[in-house]
C-alpha cells in the first residue's frame, strides 16, 4: 500500500484491582489521554457482570478471560471506535 500511513496503537498495563471509582476514573483518564486503538488491561479482578468499571465513551467492545458469571478475570480487550475490527469465529 504504497501512501498509506497504517499505524496501530496498543496499550497494555497492569491495573491491579479496578473495583474502585478512585482507580477506574484515574485509569479511564489516562487511557484517554494516551487514545490507543486497542488496551489490554491485566488483573482486573472483574467478573462478567463488573464491565461498567471497563467502560470509557469511544470504545466498541469488551472482550474479557472469563466465560462463567461467577468467575473473576486477569484480563480483558477492548476495542476502539476508530478500528474497523469486525470479530470472526474460528
Amino acid at each position: 500500500m504504497t501512501g498509506s500511513n497504517l499505524q496501530m496503537s496498543i496499550l497494555t498495563f497492569n491495573v491491579n484491582r479496578l473495583h474502585t471509582p478512585l482507580k477506574s476514573h484515574r485509569v479511564a483518564g489516562w487511557i484517554k489521554k494516551q487514545d490507543p486503538m486497542v488496551y489490554c488491561p491485566q488483573e482486573t479482578c472483574l467478573t462478567c457482570n463488573d464491565t461498567h468499571w471497563l467502560k470509557i465513551k469511544g470504545q466498541r467492545k469488551i472482550y474479557q478471560t472469563n466465560r462463567k458469571q461467577k468467575k473473576k478475570t486477569e484480563g480483558a480487550i477492548i476495542i476502539s471506535e476508530k478500528t474497523d475490527f469486525k470479530p470472526t469465529k474460528s
